[in-house]
């Protein structure tokens, strides 16, 4: 037996016919005559303008050329018409050569050749091209001009005299004049044209960015090398700026033009204070260059206004032009192989649980996730108070004598600094210089009197205030699945077998009678149906589910996580914005200038007639910094004689003797330390003050623990987030699955097929992606409501009833062919999907789908003309392009052949009637069934029968008795032919059933409606 249902067709090609053939009834030529507007189109055809084609037809149509009513029709073809109208079928062409004498007073052959008749056929076969290009013509303008073209082809045919009857005067099918049609796509629709502008965006928006990068790196390396090369080189010293390149220097061309960039170039090269500049304009270039990742101005809280400006548009309305392409495959048998569900029946063996006598046996599977969070805040106050109060009276006499030679000097340094905790340092510095000197000789006595109080206090204040608080939240997300089996009070061993169940249909093939079948292959049918379940969000989730840190690479492809060296000065605050981590901190400052000072005792000791002093003192130096070079500042005032102030730091010494050389620049060994010691010694100086600036860069150790800490709270807040949405999503899964039996009805799977399908097959068809359909607008003004555009909606409205109404999509056939033949990067997902419903998961996999659609019965001429000239003609009769000078002969075949089409779907029955209750027997009233008609389904009321057999054409007998009441002059409708009799197709499914029977057997147990 089938394990598969499916629905078929039996598909010969359309037979070939002679156009020429009287037996055919020919066509139409709409271009027998040529005319200007004809061979104008050519020419713009020619060039590929649409836009140029349609303005000239536009301009036909608002000509008095363009027939649009009857007033621009000459009366004798009015008086025709209606003659020709009344004629009866058996009178039709002896009247009709009849009718045209009584009209045209002359004979068809002579007028044919008249200008007047040449130029008003060249005018309804331009009103007809014009037609097809202008959606605006009304479909009654339309009809008009297919009745005209109709009647100047009889008066044509009079002329040869080639007999015509009225099918085929009603029938012949429109030639268009060739090499007008299909007009060039307003837009080509090329997937390739669309992707190549994508690219061509995104590439110049790489470019922009690797622009700014590269500006960006440049500074960057810019500023390494200023440090690097003031380590080796040291301080100018000359410059006038304390800490600054000597001229000597040597930097790359690279960083020279960044300086220049910065206006830096020219002159000595203050490192602090370039070095701020441009880590400046780095930060600058940082925010330019992560723009796009998510930065962007601070916007007003709350929901966005309406927009006062967004209003309908008023210009044309739009539908998609041009059309793609469809293979006609032929005429067809459309065979229906309809199922109906009968049973479900238990299959294979799916488990054997197995409990022994006296034994008892629990499973129990529990899912829990905690989260703790903990919280210390410690502060410390201490208050102390210490006063000390003296008092000292004294009575002295002092005479002296002394000659004294002092010099002083001067000295004011200054250096400002500004450091942000951003990602740059800014520092500017200032020297200011002043001194002087005087010489004195001087013989005094002096008595004094003093009393002297001498209060100290001391004030300490230190405050020690400690609060822990604990914070424990505690979610927990409870999914228990408890099976157990208890058989302690049993007599006997227990065995259960679980079986799977399938699914047992009826199976009958009904034949819809002959119709034109068009053929699509669809690429990845569900393509859109995985990407919309991958990315639904679950029902009563308002989390958003955060994006995984790390880069996409250029390729567009590959995806690389997060690491600590990628968090930089210019990123970090887009990571941390991005999951709201709130404990980062700025990055430490690339250059800080460290400070101490020194003066020198009040009373200094002395040695002989020479002062001494000896001291020194501590600059601190910030926690992974080094310190790189020191200037030193010293200010006093000498003794005459020999006098000097010895400097010490590290492993360098300066003396200073007069202002001349009062200051120095040591450079200093680039090592790890906390304090670098400055000693001063002095000797003949009544007083100094020494000044201590030491220039320090950051470590690099220093820089990777800011990025390994920063990284680890941008992670932390990503895996908090990511936790806060998983949570999210599974207790909402578990309020969803409480209480849910089975999945997805196998009629919804049908339907998701179907529209997935036909999407597909009008995107093939018409060679447009539904980009143009637009006849709501939103968030229109004064309210924001979306609103209808009635133009849009005019014009769409038409578009979209011509492709739903002129197909059968209900009656699709459709094969899913395997993965394989879809994207080869998305096997690995597609072989491995799964679904209950075995049909919708080979559509799930379809890497492509081989589908067949008829076309709805008489619309077979309106679907003809839209594949042949690609415009909605929108009127009666078929209209056909024209190549080479000669109509299409597939389209006319099909035309032709369909003329006589058999069979319908549920069409009307002709007549009534008499059914009588619980009987088979059914008499009729004016109806007329053939033998054709046995084994076709017959609606009666509300119910469906089938006709077993046909007596006469007023008898049949139904293949089942009537079971609604008896009544008289009853309506009916007539379906599809049943071919062959029904047969039963199983098919599996993942549901799981316990077989209640003991014992094992080879063949599976038909389960009572009870199990089911």
């Amino acid at each position: 037996m089938s394990s598969e249902v499916f629905r078929f067709v039996t598909v010969r090609p359309p037979q070939e016919v002679d156009s020429l053939q009287a037996s055919s009834d020919a066509s139409i030529d709409l271009g027998a005559f040529p005319t200007s507007l004809t061979n104008t189109l050519r020419v713009l055809r020619g060039d590929g303008g649409r836009e140029a084609m349609v303005d000239a037809a536009s301009a036909f149509a608002a000509s008095e050329s363009f027939v649009d009513s009857p007033r621009r029709i000459d009366e004798r073809y009015l008086d025709f018409a209606a003659a020709v109208k009344a004629l009866p079928e058996h009178q039709f062409w002896t009247g009709a050569g009849q009718a045209f004498t009584a009209s045209f007073n002359t004979n068809p052959a002579a007028f044919v050749a008249t200008e007047a008749f040449i130029a008003f056929y060249g005018r309804v076969g331009d009103s007809i091209v014009s037609s097809m290009m202008l959606s605006s013509v009304p479909p009654k303008v339309r009809a008009l001009l297919t009745a005209s073209a109709r009647l100047l082809f009889l008066i044509r045919r009079l002329a040869a005299a080639d007999r015509l009857s009225r099918a085929g005067f009603q029938s012949a099918p429109l030639v268009l004049p060739h090499g007008i049609f299909p007009l060039p796509p307003a837009s080509t629709g090329d997937l390739r044209e669309a992707r190549a502008a994508a690219a061509a965006t995104a590439r110049e928006a790489r470019e922009a960015q690797a622009r700014l990068a590269d500006e960006l790196t440049a500074h960057r390396r810019a500023v390494d090398e200023l440090l690097a090369t003031f380590n080796s080189t040291g301080p100018a010293g000359n410059s006038g700026l304390i800490f600054a390149l000597p001229d000597s220097a040597r930097l790359t061309e690279a960083t020279r033009g960044v300086l220049r960039d910065l206006r830096l170039a020219d002159g000595p090269i203050d490192v602090p204070k370039t070095v701020a500049l441009l880590e400046n304009r780095a930060a600058e270039l940082a925010r330019g260059l992560h723009s796009g990742n998510g930065l962007a101005p601070t916007g007003t809280p709350g929901p966005c206004p309406p927009a006062p400006e967004v209003g309908i548009p008023a210009d044309a309305a739009t539908v998609p032009t041009g059309h793609g392409d469809a293979r006609i495959l032929g005429i067809a048998d459309l065979m229906v192989l309809e199922q109906e569900l009968l049973r479900y029946e238990l299959g294979e063996i799916a488990h054997i649980e197995n409990v022994l006598k006296s034994e008892t046996r629990t499973r129990t599977f529990k899912t829990s996730t905690t989260t703790e969070q903990t919280e210390v805040t410690e502060t410390e106050v201490t208050e102390e108070k210490e006063r000390d109060l003296s008092s000292t009276e004294r009575f002295e006499l002092q005479t002296e004598s002394q000659s004294v030679i002092s010099s002083t000097a001067n000295k004011e340094a200054g250096l400002t600094i500004h450091a942000s905790y951003g990602p740059s340092v800014d520092a500017t510095s200032n020297f200011n210089f002043s001194s002087g000197s005087s010489r004195q000789r001087s013989d005094s006595a002096s008595a004094s009197y003093a009393r002297e109080i001498t209060t100290k206090a001391r004030d300490r204040v230190q405050t020690r205030t400690l609060t822990r608080r604990t914070t424990s939240v505690v979610k927990v997300i409870e999914e228990t699945s408890q099976h157990g089996f208890d058989n302690k009070n049993g007599n006997n061993d227990i065995i259960g077998v679980y079986r799977f169940v399938d699914k047992v249909y009826q199976a009958q093939i009904v034949n819809y009678g002959k119709r034109l079948m068009l053929e699509f292959t669809v690429p990845e049918p569900a393509a859109f149906v995985r990407h919309a379940l991958t990315r639904r969000p679950t029902a009563g989730v308002t989390l958003a589910e955060p994006d995984p840190p790390g880069y996409c690479q250029p390729d567009g492809k590959t995806f690389v996580p997060l690491k600590a060296t990628d968090i930089t000065r210019d990123n970090y605050l887009y990571w941390a914005s991005k999951y709201g981590a709130s404990d980062v901190e700025s990055p430490p400052p690339s250059v800080v200038i460290a400070s101490g000072a020194k003066k020198s005792p009040e009373q200094l000791p002395s040695a002989g007639d020479r002062l001494i002093a000896t001291d020194l003192f501590d600059v601190s130096i910030a926690d992974g910094y080094l310190a790189q070079s020191a200037f030193i500042n010293i200010y006093g005032e000498t003794q005459a004689g020999k006098h000097q102030v010895i400097v010490q730091i590290q492993d360098q010494q300066g003396t200073y003797i007069e202002p001349d050389n009062d200051g120095g620049i040591f450079p200093l060994k680039l090592l790890p330390t906390s304090t670098v010691t400055v000693t001063v010694n002095s000797v003949g100086f009544h007083n100094w003050e020494v000044l201590a600036l030491v220039f320090c860069t950051l470590s690099l150790e220093k820089f990777q623990e800011w990025q390994f800490k920063t990284f680890t709270s941008v992670m932390n807040a990503y895996r908090d987030e990511k936790s806060r949405f998983d949570q999210a999503v599974a207790e909402a899964r578990l309020q969803a699955d409480r209480g849910v039996v089975g999945g997805i009805n196998p009629v919804f799977n049908r339907e998701i097929e179907q529209t997935e399908l036909k999407k597909g097959c009008v995107a093939l068809l018409t060679g447009q992606r539904f980009d143009l359909f637009d006849a709501v607008a939103r968030n229109v003004a004064p309210f924001g409501y979306p609103e209808i555009d009635f133009a849009e909606a005019k014009a769409e409205g038409a578009y979209i009833q011509a492709f739903e109404q002129s197909f059968e999509w209900n009656n699709m056939t459709y094969l899913f062919y395997p993965y394989f033949w879809g994207r080869k990067d998305d096997w690995p997902e597609l072989a491995t999907l799964t679904d209950d419903d075995p049909l919708f998961l080979r559509f799930l996999r379809a890497g492509a789908a081989r589908v067949q659609v008829p076309v709805r019965l008489g619309f077979e001429q309106a679907v003809l003309t839209y594949l042949s000239t690609g415009e909605l003609w929108g009127a009666d009769g078929a209209v056909i392009n024209a190549d080479a000078d000669s109509p299409d002969p597939v389209h006319l075949s099909i035309v032709d052949e369909l003329k006589s089409q058999l069979g319908n779907n549920n069409v009307e029955g002709v007549g009534t009637l008499n059914v009588t209750r619980h009987s088979v027997n059914v008499t009729g009233n004016g109806t007329a069934f053939t033998s054709d008609d046995e084994n076709r389904r017959i609606r009666i009321g509300l119910k469906t029968y089938v006709i077993r057999t046909v007596l006469d054409e007023q008898t049949i007998r139904l293949a089942t008795s009537y079971t609604g009441d008896t009544a008289q002059q009853v309506g009916y409708s007539l379906g599809g032919k049943l071919i062959g009799e029904p047969w039963e197709v199983k098919l599996p499914t993942n549901l799981v059933k316990l077989d209640n029977t003991p014992i094992i057997s080879s063949a599976p147990t038909v389960a009572t409606p009870d199990e089911s």
